[in-house]
């Protein structure tokens, strides 16, 4: 996930839901926001190496972000766009404060009846999370995406759709920079539309990455060892069940075949459900379940296979309150280079509980505390911590 702490995920929830609650009676709204978060294990220490008191393991840090979100719907075409920029200093660790951004825009687009699709960018620059790496060194990391879908309903029933998307990811420290990937996928895919907005349909897609900083460190015929293309064919079902709940559905074969070495390849079946239930107006819970390859930053492994569960859960018992929990459940089996680090399993645990409270018409505050833990059966790699954040949004 990009690069925060834990106790950001907790507020992560409770705010984007928080800022929905705001009418948009102008199309556009600037917003300025504070936070205050601490974090019982910044960098993600592993259990082995914590000492008894656990000194020197937490920080706070207090993060002022400035924004303005544009949306506007002209006829049948709509524009949405936003500009958040944010300065994020540490009460302990200055080594690692840091400038984040968010850059992004978006045009929906129609043509006709029949013709529809997204057009859009977005620019991000955020600090890497230190628990995929535990390096204690500020680590940014940006991502630039560009994206175009189009959908064609060339029949009452039936519809055709096609997209593009390319992501490049650049690291800033020159250790973490042989990271940097460009991926560019494409899709293409069928629908049948049946009543009550049901969808049942088949995607095909191709993505292919390219790491282009190469590690000199090793051979020649080596340095390409990350480079893959990786091909998908999957079922897609959207289905209405009642009035109240919905599931989803998106699963089939994949493959990923690398550049060199092809023991570092993967066949097999990935696939994820999704279901939501809103038991009352003021209620909804959305449940998660999923197998898929995961992608893994390090030379050693070829791939991880990620199982887990989820379960959100948002209660708005009236207009100004509003609470959001999460539970998450992921086991990491890896998949190493040379035998190494074939027997590595990991077990990911996440809790988080957010609420937020609207002050006045524009002005919010929020709470959210969060538990984050990873289990290995290598017991070097284990490590725990929990988080508590506060925040003041003030959305024009």
């Amino acid at each position: 996930m990009p690069a925060r702490v834990a106790c950001s995920l907790g507020l992560a929830l409770c705010m984007p839901l928080a800022v929905a609650q705001t009418a948009p009676d102008h199309w556009l709204r600037p917003f300025v926001d504070y936070s205050w978060s601490w974090d019982a294990n910044l960098f993600r220490t592993e259990d082995a190496r914590v000492p008894p008191d656990r000194a020197g393991l937490s920080d706070s840090f207090r993060t002022i972000t400035t924004g303005l979100v544009m949306e506007r719907q002209i006829s049948n075409q709509g524009v949405n766009a936003h500009i958040n920029m944010a300065s994020t200093r540490f009460a302990r660790y200055k080594e690692v404060d840091y400038e984040s951004r968010d850059l992004g825009a978006t045009w929906r687009w129609q043509l006709g009846r029949r013709l529809h699709g997204t057009l859009g960018a977005s620019s991000t620059q955020s600090l890497n999370s230190f628990a995929e790496s535990h390096l204690q060194e500020r680590n940014l990391r940006t991502n630039r995406r560009e994206f175009f879908n189009g959908v064609w309903r060339f029949h009452p029933d039936w519809q055709v759709q096609l997209g593009s998307t390319r992501n490049r990811y650049d690291f800033e420290l020159a250790s973490q920079r042989t990271l940097n990937r460009e991926i560019r996928s494409s899709d293409v895919g069928i629908d049948y539309l049946g009543a009550n907005g049901n969808r049942i349909g088949l995607l095909l897609g191709r993505a292919d990455a390219v790491f282009p900083v190469e590690d000199e460190s090793l051979p020649v015929q080596y340095r390409k060892l990350n480079d893959y293309t990786q091909d998908d064919i999957k079922l897609r079902v959207d289905w209405n069940l009642t009035g109240k709940s919905a599931i989803r559905f998106e699963g089939g074969k994949t493959g990923r075949t690398h550049t060199v070495l092809p023991e570092r390849d993967f066949n097999g079946f990935n696939a994820r459900v999704i279901g939501t239930w809103a038991p009352t107006a003021k209620q909804l819970l959305t449940a998660n379940v999923w197998r898929e390859i995961g992608a893994v930053d390090n030379l050693i492994t070829n791939y991880t296979l990620n199982q887990g569960a989820s379960l959100d859960s948002v209660w708005a018992p009236n207009e100004k309150l509003r609470f959001d929990g999460r539970l998450s459940y992921e086991v990491r089996d890896y998949n190493g280079v040379a035998g190494i680090d074939q027997s590595r399993s990991d077990q990911y645990h996440l809790a988080s509980l957010g609420m937020t409270y609207t002050l006045f018409r524009r002005l919010q505050l929020g709470f959210s505390a969060s538990r984050e833990s990873l289990n290995s059966n290598q017991a070097s790699r284990s490590y725990r911590t929990n988080g508590f954040a506060a925040n003041l949004r003030y959305q024009y």
